[in-house]
């Protein structure tokens, strides 16, 4: 009985076919795997841009209905106003682990302004209102990896009153941010005691000549008819715009 041995030419092309169709099972496996990665990391990225959207909205929401239930802008505008929502100090550690001052952050919010309204007595002056972790306002929130809030209220620029410290015309200006990481984002609202029949131009913010942003940061009136009543009158979001 004749026995065939396969030539060593044959073996070697077997070898290097094994070789090569591994090589591409490899490299197919490895290009699932950097798509499957891709893929998480711009599922995260899009998470974590939704929840800083959806926080500095809540932030100023939350603002908005400690001014309400106020009664008015006078206390919010003083040197130690402060609302219920705020931290025990005003250097703190957010979630990510970073440190965040709050002092510097009203200093060069400040600098900015006064940049960008030197009125002298009218220039606003910001007045730290609010700073908490998400969790705080939302309980539901994971603390490990929550954004972090913080909120400043001014005078209105233009009332012409001359005193940063009062409220002569039933508006005050509220900056609203959240951030989480590299991500921030800022709101800035104009908040009235006015009645919405009031003389107020529906085609002009308060301080509108002065926007730093093309839209969508143009301020955006809201509807008119979305009033609360408060012993002030009337409290309502008057404008607001996406701020830098």
């Amino acid at each position: 009985m004749r026995v065939y041995r396969a030539r060593a030419g044959e073996c070697g092309s077997a070898v290097l076919l094994a070789v090569m169709v591994l090589g591409c099972v490899l490299a197919a496996s490895a290009g699932l795997m950097t798509l499957s990665a891709s893929d998480r990391a711009m599922s995260a990225n899009f998470r974590d841009d939704a929840r800083v959207a959806y926080a500095a909205d809540a932030i100023g929401a939350y603002v908005v209905g400690a001014l309400k239930r106020a009664g008015g802008f006078g206390a919010a505008l003083q040197a130690d106003a402060r609302s219920g929502l705020s931290d025990s100090s005003r250097v703190v550690r957010t979630s990510w682990g970073n440190l965040f001052d709050l002092e510097q952050e009203t200093t060069t919010l400040q600098e900015r302004t006064n940049r960008r309204w030197p009125r002298g007595g009218d220039t606003p002056v910001w007045r730290l209102f609010a700073w908490s972790a998400l969790d705080r306002l939302i309980p539901a929130e994971a603390a490990a990896s929550c954004p972090y809030l913080a909120a400043w209220v001014a005078d209105n620029p233009t009332d012409g009153d001359g005193d940063s410290n009062l409220d002569s015309d039933g508006i005050v200006m509220v900056r609203a941010q959240a951030r989480l990481g590299r991500r921030v984002r800022t709101l800035e609202l104009f908040v009235t005691t006015r009645a919405p029949d009031s003389p107020v131009s529906a085609g002009h913010s308060p301080a509108g000549e002065d926007a730093e942003t093309t839209p969508p940061g143009v301020a955006q009136f809201l509807p008119q008819q979305d009033v609360d009543s408060t012993s002030a009158g009337v409290v309502r979001v008057m404008a607001w715009r996406e701020a830098p």
